[in-house]
């Protein structure tokens, strides 16, 4: 009897520690100066407040809602294809390159391109690539096929792997446009003492090329208008992320958004877009 008892305990023990078993608790993050409830390291998000079909632009600063069509399609013909829209001012002006959706869960960078499909620029144009994995968005998962992270095969390989071949397409089309900037939207989950929080946070690898677009931000941060709750940054960019490989072998500068998934879905878009029109408007783009 003692034995079976013993057997018993110890698989209870391994059930609450199983993932998705684990115990919720409040925890505070001091960046955000609040607590949110976690399932061991990965925050609970809240019940969502919006959806897809329910997005308006004039919600978000925009004055229309967009269904432009695409441009462009990378990947064409693959299960991976994906479009790209061109927002083109008919001025002169920079072009500025935004993609988001690497990470299919992170659905407010790609709403939030779905809504700025309806940007109209005043000069330059701009390059938008909401849904950079496209399968990922459709499953709502952060990978392309299998355990494949698109966010750490760059800069692609051309003969590899769905996410490889996915990666060599996006990267070369950004060196193709050579934008003054580029976006990479974002969220993040996860918290765990002793490393960089990255909810609400600025990703660079260096800020060569955008000296004065980052001490604008900088001063924007310090004055608590980055953001419902203030945008800090972090640097370097994951090793074979685009942040990385971009700033260190491309030579075009880049700053990844993360939002934070413990707050509200539409105060994450919010954020997205206001950083986005942020940006543009230092660059006389909106």
């Amino acid at each position: 009897m003692k034995k079976t008892t013993h057997i018993l305990s110890l698989l209870l023990s391994l059930l609450i520690i199983l993932p998705g078993q684990a115990e919720v608790k409040n925890i505070y993050i001091p960046d955000l100066d609040q607590s949110f409830p976690f399932a061991g390291i990965r925050v609970q998000e809240p019940p969502d407040d919006v959806t897809m079909e329910s997005l308006d632009a004039s919600d978000y600063g925009l004055l229309v809602m967009g269904e432009k069509e695409p441009h462009y399609y990378l990947e064409k013909g693959q299960d991976t294809q994906t479009p790209v829209y061109l927002l083109d001012s008919g001025k002169p002006g920079p072009d500025v390159y935004i993609l988001a959706g690497t990470h299919g869960d992170e659905r407010a960078g790609w709403y939030a391109a779905h809504v700025l499909q309806g940007l109209v620029p005043i000069a330059g144009r701009v390059f938008l690539l909401p849904r950079a994995n496209i399968l990922g968005c459709q499953a709502v998962n952060r990978h392309v096929k299998a355990s494949q992270d698109l966010n750490r095969a760059y800069p692609g390989n051309q003969k590899g792997d769905e996410s490889q071949r996915l990666a060599h397409a996006i990267y070369q089309d950004i060196l193709r446009v050579n934008p003054v900037l580029v976006l990479d939207l974002h969220e993040a989950a996860v918290f765990t003492q002793g490393r960089d929080f990255l909810g609400n946070k600025l990703i660079f690898t260096n800020f060569t090329g955008m000296e004065e677009l980052f001490f604008d931000l900088l001063t924007a941060y310090e004055e608590a208008t980055l953001g419902r709750k203030p945008f800090g940054f972090v640097s370097p960019g994951e090793k074979d992320s685009l942040n990385d490989v971009l700033s260190n072998q491309g030579g075009i500068p880049i700053l990844t958004v993360e939002t934070f998934r413990g707050f509200p879905l539409s105060h994450r878009i919010q954020d997205q877009v206001d950083i986005v029109l942020h940006c543009l408007r230092f660059y006389g783009m909106y």
